[in-house]
């Protein structure tokens, strides 16, 4: 199992989360979650967030964390590899 996360000016990320899949459903990512949000919190972080896709399973996961949803996004990409042709 694996939590990754940081600080920076105040704001905490818990950026991955990351359960074998034989030890899910056993509170291993819960129990992840809630220690690194506390790092994040003892090295300054005021709020903590997270992301996941609307209707995922990471977003169930993060309000079972006590995360709550707070604006939606939208992702944008643009193909770079049409401009060096």
């Amino acid at each position: 199992s694996y939590v990754q996360g940081f600080t920076e000016h105040g704001i905490g990320l818990v950026e991955h989360v990351v359960v074998r899949p034989g030890r899910r459903r056993r509170g291993i990512g819960h129990g992840l979650t809630t220690e690194v949000v506390d790092e994040l919190y003892a090295r300054g972080a005021r709020l903590v967030v997270a992301h996941g896709e609307e209707g995922s399973s990471a977003e169930r996961f993060a309000e079972a964390c006590g995360f709550e949803p707070a604006y939606p996004v939208t992702t944008y990409a643009r193909r770079v590899d049409e401009l060096l042709d």
